[in-house]
């Protein structure tokens, strides 16, 4: 796995130009709102995204035949994607961190130390269970296919978020949306310790099967 994980670090070196590009678009939307929390989804997002770029990379010229003749094998290459994308993920979460710190003294941030690593930690659940739903069809589907197959997804959810609300309007005050609320009242009331147990039971349960998933995936795979 260190020679896959070299390999993708390298690809990365070579995007330099990109990252810094939507750093500053970050940084500007910060400067404009001053809402970092935003900005630690916001570059977290880029980092997976990134990082699963570099599937694309691997894919040149007959790229992924070569690669199964380095110290891998087909499970160790699906592996290496979430251990990759996951890594950068967190690193992302500890630099925006270590700025909200730095910055903290002198800039008059919306939230407080605890909420701001609450939130980080919120987005960190959040991207890497998106990452788990795109890794598998990335790894399923060539370049051509997988812009397609991404578009319907971005579609899908964002149909998903405007019907829910829109739901959510309707079905305000009905018994329906009472017992809803009443519910995610009573997860609010329930001990910090328990709720975040249970996030990171969930995330870990999706991460494994998105796995599985993955690795059935490389094994059918023709090269």
């Amino acid at each position: 796995m260190k020679t896959l994980l070299v390999k993708d670090y390298r690809i990365l070196m070579t995007q330099k130009k990109s990252f810094f590009i939507l750093l500053l678009v970050g940084v500007i939307m910060v400067i404009s709102t001053f809402e970092i929390d935003f900005l630690t989804g916001y570059m977290m997002m880029m980092a997976m995204i990134l990082s699963l770029g570099t599937v694309n990379y691997d894919e040149l010229d007959n790229g992924m035949a070569f690669i199964m003749t380095l110290p891998a094998n087909r499970k160790t290459y699906a592996i290496e994607k979430y251990v990759f994308t996951m890594i950068n993920i967190a690193a992302c979460a500890a630099i925006m961190l270590m700025i909200y710190f730095i910055t903290k003294g002198f800039v008059n941030w919306q939230f407080g130390a605890g909420d701001m690593v609450s939130i980080t930690a919120g987005w960190i659940c959040g991207i890497m269970i998106a990452a788990s739903v795109m890794i598998p069809l990335y790894l399923k589907f060539g370049a051509e296919k997988r812009r397609v197959v991404m578009m319907l997804l971005w579609g899908i959810v964002a149909v998903i978020a405007i019907g829910g609300q829109k739901l959510a309007e309707v079905m305000a005050g009905t018994e329906a949306m009472n017992t809803i609320n009443g519910f995610f009242t009573k997860i609010s009331t329930l001990p910090a310790g328990v709720v975040v147990l249970a996030v990171v039971a969930v995330l870990v349960m999706v991460v494994i099967f998105s796995l599985g998933i993955s690795i059935g995936i490389m094994k059918k795979k023709e090269f």
